[in-house]
């Protein structure tokens, strides 16, 4: 779980937290969570020589973030099918249960020699 703080920087001129910092506490945790579990670009070119790919990215917001909150960030790896999977990232208020965005990211993998998608049972 990563935990970082929202600032100054990261509103817009209605004090809106942006889209652009949303997306990078998305990114963090969705790349933080990859490095974990080995399935990073860099770590599945160098065992499988293959690549991950993002399909698609869904992001829904469920209440305002603003100046000073604390933001902790949940992943989940979803399993969607044998060339494909989801990872569920959650932003938390600190103090709270219910998420404030939910951002969904397709991903498959992708054979460097072949150039086909590479079947999920193939990976450990």
């Amino acid at each position: 779980m990563i935990t970082s703080e929202i600032s100054y920087s990261q509103l817009d001129s209605g004090m809106h937290v942006t889209l652009t910092a949303l997306a990078k506490l998305v990114e963090d945790a969705t790349t933080k969570c990859l490095m974990t579990k080995n399935l990073s670009g860099e770590e599945l070119n160098n065992i499988y020589p293959a690549i991950i790919v993002v399909l698609r990215n869904h992001i829904y917001f469920h209440k305002r973030i603003h100046l000073g909150d604390i933001i902790q960030a949940k992943v989940d790896v979803i399993k969607k099918s044998s060339v494909a999977f989801i990872l569920r990232t959650n932003l938390f208020r600190i103090s709270e249960y219910d998420p404030s965005v939910t951002s969904y990211i397709q991903l498959s993998s992708i054979d460097m020699q072949t150039r086909r998608l590479r079947n999920l049972d193939d990976f450990k």
